[in-house]
Protein backbone atom coordinates (compact mmCIF):
# COMPACT_ATOMS: atom_id res chain seq x y z
CA UNK A 1 0.00 0.00 0.00
CA UNK A 2 3.06 2.65 0.76
CA UNK A 3 4.26 1.90 -2.64
CA UNK A 4 0.95 2.75 -4.79
CA UNK A 5 0.59 5.69 -2.89
CA UNK A 6 3.85 6.72 -3.14
CA UNK A 7 3.59 5.90 -7.08
CA UNK A 8 0.66 8.07 -6.80
CA UNK A 9 2.28 10.57 -5.91
CA UNK A 10 4.61 11.26 -7.51
CA UNK A 11 2.62 10.84 -10.95
CA UNK A 12 0.44 13.86 -9.29
CA UNK A 13 2.97 16.13 -8.60
CA UNK A 14 5.21 15.47 -12.08
CA UNK A 15 4.97 19.25 -13.11
CA UNK A 16 4.47 20.83 -9.38
CA UNK A 17 7.28 20.62 -6.97
CA UNK A 18 10.69 19.26 -8.17
CA UNK A 19 12.30 19.22 -4.58
CA UNK A 20 9.25 17.09 -3.65
CA UNK A 21 9.15 15.09 -7.03
CA UNK A 22 13.03 14.79 -6.36
CA UNK A 23 12.69 13.16 -1.99
CA UNK A 24 9.44 11.10 -3.27
CA UNK A 25 12.10 9.44 -5.98
CA UNK A 26 14.13 8.18 -3.51
CA UNK A 27 12.31 7.86 -0.81
CA UNK A 28 10.58 5.08 -3.43
CA UNK A 29 13.83 3.85 -4.39
CA UNK A 30 14.88 3.16 -0.59
CA UNK A 31 11.42 1.34 -0.27
CA UNK A 32 12.08 -0.86 -3.59
CA UNK A 33 15.66 -1.61 -2.20
CA UNK A 34 14.38 -2.77 0.86
CA UNK A 35 11.91 -5.02 -0.28
CA UNK A 36 14.19 -6.87 -2.60
CA UNK A 37 12.79 -4.77 -6.20
CA UNK A 38 16.23 -3.96 -7.34
CA UNK A 39 15.67 -2.97 -10.50
CA UNK A 40 12.31 -0.84 -10.17
CA UNK A 41 14.68 0.71 -7.18
CA UNK A 42 17.36 1.76 -9.34
CA UNK A 43 15.06 3.75 -12.24
CA UNK A 44 13.91 5.83 -8.71
CA UNK A 45 17.30 6.03 -7.81
CA UNK A 46 17.63 7.07 -10.89
CA UNK A 47 15.02 9.49 -11.92
CA UNK A 48 15.50 11.11 -8.00
CA UNK A 49 18.95 11.86 -9.38
CA UNK A 50 18.15 13.65 -12.48
CA UNK A 51 15.72 15.64 -10.94
CA UNK A 52 18.08 16.27 -8.38
CA UNK A 53 20.81 17.65 -10.70
CA UNK A 54 18.56 20.29 -12.16
CA UNK A 55 18.28 21.94 -8.56
CA UNK A 56 21.98 21.24 -7.74
CA UNK A 57 23.58 22.04 -11.25
CA UNK A 58 25.96 19.68 -13.33
CA UNK A 59 29.66 18.10 -11.71
CA UNK A 60 32.53 19.94 -13.09
CA UNK A 61 35.20 17.82 -13.60
CA UNK A 62 37.68 19.36 -15.56
CA UNK A 63 37.22 21.82 -12.32
CA UNK A 64 37.75 19.08 -9.82
CA UNK A 65 40.84 17.93 -11.38
CA UNK A 66 42.49 21.58 -12.08
CA UNK A 67 41.88 22.14 -7.53
CA UNK A 68 43.74 18.51 -7.11
CA UNK A 69 46.23 19.51 -9.70
CA UNK A 70 46.55 23.18 -7.63
CA UNK A 71 46.71 21.51 -4.45
CA UNK A 72 49.52 19.24 -5.39
CA UNK A 73 51.67 22.16 -6.96
CA UNK A 74 51.46 24.01 -3.58
CA UNK A 75 53.74 21.05 -2.33
CA UNK A 76 56.06 20.12 -5.46
CA UNK A 77 56.62 24.17 -5.65
CA UNK A 78 57.73 24.08 -2.17
CA UNK A 79 55.03 26.68 -1.19
CA UNK A 80 53.79 24.62 1.81
CA UNK A 81 57.12 24.54 3.59
CA UNK A 82 57.38 28.04 3.70
CA UNK A 83 54.17 27.87 6.01
CA UNK A 84 54.92 28.31 9.42
CA UNK A 85 53.25 25.26 11.70
CA UNK A 86 50.31 26.85 13.88
CA UNK A 87 50.60 23.98 16.75
CA UNK A 88 52.05 20.61 17.43
CA UNK A 89 48.71 19.04 18.63
CA UNK A 90 47.88 16.04 17.31
CA UNK A 91 44.94 16.58 15.72
CA UNK A 92 42.58 13.81 14.30
CA UNK A 93 40.83 13.91 11.14
CA UNK A 94 38.78 10.99 9.57
CA UNK A 95 38.58 11.88 5.81
CA UNK A 96 37.90 9.89 2.62
CA UNK A 97 34.45 9.67 1.03
CA UNK A 98 31.39 10.25 2.05
CA UNK A 99 29.23 7.10 2.63
CA UNK A 100 32.95 5.36 3.97
CA UNK A 101 32.22 4.36 7.34
CA UNK A 102 33.22 7.62 8.72
CA UNK A 103 30.21 8.38 11.43
CA UNK A 104 31.02 4.54 12.44
CA UNK A 105 34.15 4.98 13.19
CA UNK A 106 33.93 8.28 14.50
CA UNK A 107 31.37 6.99 16.67
CA UNK A 108 33.71 4.09 18.69
CA UNK A 109 36.27 6.56 18.43
CA UNK A 110 33.95 9.01 20.62
CA UNK A 111 33.44 6.38 23.08
CA UNK A 112 36.92 6.37 24.34
CA UNK A 113 37.07 8.88 27.68
CA UNK A 114 39.98 11.04 25.64
CA UNK A 115 37.92 11.36 22.79
CA UNK A 116 34.95 14.12 21.47
CA UNK A 117 32.78 13.63 18.56
CA UNK A 118 33.47 17.04 16.75
CA UNK A 119 31.19 15.47 13.48
CA UNK A 120 30.88 16.99 9.87
CA UNK A 121 32.87 20.23 10.66
CA UNK A 122 33.05 22.50 7.79
CA UNK A 123 35.53 25.07 9.03
CA UNK A 124 38.27 24.26 6.42
CA UNK A 125 35.74 24.10 3.61
CA UNK A 126 34.08 27.00 4.21
CA UNK A 127 37.65 29.05 5.01
CA UNK A 128 40.25 28.44 2.90
CA UNK A 129 39.74 30.09 -0.67
CA UNK A 130 36.97 28.31 -2.66
CA UNK A 131 39.67 27.97 -5.82
CA UNK A 132 42.73 26.83 -4.88
CA UNK A 133 44.16 27.67 -8.39
CA UNK A 134 44.83 31.08 -7.20
CA UNK A 135 47.72 32.30 -5.41
CA UNK A 136 47.34 32.11 -1.33
CA UNK A 137 48.95 33.68 1.41
CA UNK A 138 50.69 32.16 3.82
CA UNK A 139 49.53 34.45 6.18
CA UNK A 140 46.25 34.29 5.39
CA UNK A 141 46.89 30.53 6.32
CA UNK A 142 48.27 30.52 9.35
CA UNK A 143 45.59 32.77 10.19
CA UNK A 144 43.08 29.91 9.33
CA UNK A 145 44.93 27.61 11.14
CA UNK A 146 45.00 29.40 14.58
CA UNK A 147 41.45 30.48 13.93
CA UNK A 148 40.64 26.51 13.87
CA UNK A 149 42.20 26.11 17.12
CA UNK A 150 40.27 28.72 18.15
CA UNK A 151 36.98 26.69 16.72
CA UNK A 152 37.64 23.92 18.48
CA UNK A 153 38.34 25.66 21.99
CA UNK A 154 35.02 27.82 21.71
CA UNK A 155 33.22 25.12 20.62
CA UNK A 156 34.38 21.84 22.89
CA UNK A 157 35.93 23.26 25.89
CA UNK A 158 38.13 20.27 27.87
CA UNK A 159 38.18 18.14 25.17
CA UNK A 160 41.02 16.23 25.21
CA UNK A 161 40.75 15.02 21.35
CA UNK A 162 38.37 16.30 18.84
CA UNK A 163 37.58 14.36 15.82
CA UNK A 164 36.62 16.39 12.68
CA UNK A 165 34.81 13.86 10.16
CA UNK A 166 34.26 15.92 7.74
CA UNK A 167 35.12 13.28 4.78
CA UNK A 168 36.20 15.51 2.34
CA UNK A 169 38.92 17.27 4.16
CA UNK A 170 41.26 15.12 2.28
CA UNK A 171 41.10 18.24 0.16
CA UNK A 172 42.98 20.46 2.32
CA UNK A 173 45.65 17.31 3.52
CA UNK A 174 48.82 18.98 2.73
CA UNK A 175 47.44 22.39 3.79
CA UNK A 176 45.95 20.54 7.14
CA UNK A 177 49.68 19.09 7.39
CA UNK A 178 51.54 22.22 6.84
CA UNK A 179 49.85 24.15 9.82
CA UNK A 180 49.69 21.08 12.26
CA UNK A 181 52.53 18.71 11.18
CA UNK A 182 51.66 16.19 13.70
CA UNK A 183 48.08 16.13 12.45
CA UNK A 184 46.57 12.59 12.59
CA UNK A 185 44.09 11.74 9.00
CA UNK A 186 42.33 8.32 8.92
CA UNK A 187 41.33 7.65 5.53
CA UNK A 188 38.21 5.60 5.85
CA UNK A 189 37.11 2.95 2.79
CA UNK A 190 34.88 0.46 1.52
CA UNK A 191 34.28 -1.96 -1.10
CA UNK A 192 34.39 1.18 -4.29
CA UNK A 193 31.18 -0.10 -6.07
CA UNK A 194 29.08 0.02 -2.33
CA UNK A 195 30.50 3.35 -1.52
CA UNK A 196 29.80 5.10 -5.07
CA UNK A 197 26.04 2.83 -5.02
CA UNK A 198 25.84 4.24 -1.65
CA UNK A 199 26.20 7.85 -3.16
CA UNK A 200 24.25 7.30 -5.71
CA UNK A 201 21.12 6.30 -3.43
CA UNK A 202 21.11 9.23 -1.45
CA UNK A 203 19.99 12.49 -2.31
CA UNK A 204 22.19 15.14 -0.41
CA UNK A 205 21.77 18.72 0.30
CA UNK A 206 24.69 21.47 -0.90
CA UNK A 207 26.93 21.25 -3.92
CA UNK A 208 27.88 17.73 -4.35
CA UNK A 209 27.29 18.00 -7.96
CA UNK A 210 29.40 14.53 -8.28
CA UNK A 211 26.55 12.02 -6.49
CA UNK A 212 23.99 12.61 -9.48
CA UNK A 213 25.64 10.19 -12.06
CA UNK A 214 27.28 7.18 -11.92
CA UNK A 215 30.19 8.17 -13.94
CA UNK A 216 30.77 11.42 -12.22
CA UNK A 217 30.57 9.40 -9.02
CA UNK A 218 33.52 6.83 -10.51
CA UNK A 219 35.42 10.20 -11.87
CA UNK A 220 35.65 11.77 -8.15
CA UNK A 221 36.50 8.72 -6.49
CA UNK A 222 39.55 7.63 -9.03
CA UNK A 223 40.53 11.91 -8.61
CA UNK A 224 40.38 11.19 -4.49
CA UNK A 225 41.67 7.48 -4.91
CA UNK A 226 44.53 9.17 -6.62
CA UNK A 227 45.21 12.38 -4.54
CA UNK A 228 45.31 9.97 -1.65
CA UNK A 229 48.34 7.87 -3.69
CA UNK A 230 50.10 11.05 -3.72
CA UNK A 231 49.78 12.24 0.01
CA UNK A 232 50.97 8.47 1.24
CA UNK A 233 53.89 9.20 -0.60
CA UNK A 234 54.73 12.57 1.10
CA UNK A 235 53.14 12.10 4.76
CA UNK A 236 53.16 8.32 5.46
CA UNK A 237 53.31 9.11 9.24
CA UNK A 238 50.73 11.04 9.35
CA UNK A 239 47.68 8.88 7.29
CA UNK A 240 46.48 5.28 8.44
CA UNK A 241 44.34 3.46 6.13
CA UNK A 242 41.18 2.20 7.90
CA UNK A 243 38.68 -0.26 5.95
CA UNK A 244 34.59 -0.33 6.41
CA UNK A 245 34.52 -4.03 5.88
CA UNK A 246 37.38 -4.79 8.20
CA UNK A 247 36.07 -2.29 10.93
CA UNK A 248 32.51 -4.24 11.23
CA UNK A 249 34.22 -8.10 10.43
CA UNK A 250 36.70 -7.60 13.45
CA UNK A 251 36.23 -3.98 15.17
CA UNK A 252 38.72 -4.90 17.83
CA UNK A 253 41.41 -6.34 15.85
CA UNK A 254 40.84 -3.08 13.78
CA UNK A 255 40.53 -0.49 15.94
CA UNK A 256 43.50 -1.67 18.38
CA UNK A 257 46.73 -0.72 15.87
CA UNK A 258 44.44 2.56 14.74
CA UNK A 259 44.24 3.42 18.89
CA UNK A 260 48.11 3.30 18.74
CA UNK A 261 48.96 5.13 15.29
CA UNK A 262 46.71 8.15 17.57
CA UNK A 263 48.64 7.27 20.53
CA UNK A 264 45.47 6.24 22.89
CA UNK A 265 45.32 3.03 25.07
CA UNK A 266 42.48 0.53 24.29
CA UNK A 267 39.10 0.82 26.03
CA UNK A 268 36.36 -1.31 25.71
CA UNK A 269 33.60 1.31 25.50
CA UNK A 270 35.17 1.85 22.18
CA UNK A 271 32.63 -1.42 21.19
CA UNK A 272 29.96 0.25 22.65
CA UNK A 273 29.26 3.15 20.67
CA UNK A 274 25.84 2.70 20.26
CA UNK A 275 24.54 3.43 23.49
CA UNK A 276 26.39 6.96 23.05
CA UNK A 277 23.95 9.69 23.43
CA UNK A 278 25.82 12.35 21.55
CA UNK A 279 23.92 13.91 18.00
CA UNK A 280 24.55 12.26 15.27
CA UNK A 281 23.82 14.58 11.67
CA UNK A 282 24.74 12.49 9.05
CA UNK A 283 22.66 9.90 6.60
CA UNK A 284 24.21 7.11 8.62
CA UNK A 285 22.31 8.29 12.53
CA UNK A 286 20.58 5.30 12.61
CA UNK A 287 22.80 2.57 11.43
CA UNK A 288 24.73 3.67 14.73
CA UNK A 289 22.31 3.32 17.04
CA UNK A 290 22.58 -0.29 16.89
CA UNK A 291 25.25 -3.09 16.99
CA UNK A 292 26.88 -3.36 13.76
CA UNK A 293 25.56 -2.97 11.08
CA UNK A 294 26.66 -5.06 7.85
CA UNK A 295 23.80 -5.12 5.35
CA UNK A 296 24.86 -2.86 3.16
CA UNK A 297 28.15 -4.96 2.33
CA UNK A 298 28.01 -6.45 -0.89
CA UNK A 299 25.02 -4.69 -1.75
CA UNK A 300 26.25 -3.74 -5.33
CA UNK A 301 25.76 -7.02 -5.93
CA UNK A 302 21.86 -6.35 -6.18
CA UNK A 303 22.48 -4.02 -9.11
CA UNK A 304 25.38 -5.69 -10.95
CA UNK A 305 24.23 -4.76 -14.35
CA UNK A 306 23.48 -1.35 -14.12
CA UNK A 307 27.05 -0.61 -12.48
CA UNK A 308 28.15 -2.60 -14.99
CA UNK A 309 29.70 1.18 -16.90
CA UNK A 310 30.90 2.50 -13.59
CA UNK A 311 32.86 -0.62 -12.67
CA UNK A 312 34.79 -1.25 -16.03
CA UNK A 313 35.36 2.68 -15.92
CA UNK A 314 36.98 1.87 -12.37
CA UNK A 315 38.92 -0.97 -13.96
CA UNK A 316 40.06 1.45 -16.48
CA UNK A 317 41.41 3.78 -13.65
CA UNK A 318 43.64 0.88 -12.12
CA UNK A 319 40.93 0.96 -8.99
CA UNK A 320 40.36 -2.68 -7.97
CA UNK A 321 36.89 -3.55 -7.41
Amino acid sequence: PIIVKMQNAIASNRENDIHAQTALHFSLGKVLDDTGQYPRAFEQFYQGNEQCRKIIGSYDAAGQEAQLAAYKHMHLSGFLKTIEPVSDKPLFFICGMFRSGSTLLEQMLASHPLVTAGGELTYFSQSLPADATQPMDTRQLRAVGQGYLDYLNANFPGAQHVTDKRPDNWLYLGIIRALFPNARFINTSRHPLDNCLSLFFHQFAGSMQYHTRLLDIGHYYAQYVGFMDFWRGVMPDNIYDLNYQSLTAAPRETLEPLLQFLNLEWDDNCLQYYKADNRVRTASVWQVRQPLYQQAKGRWQNYEDALSPLKQYLLDQGITV
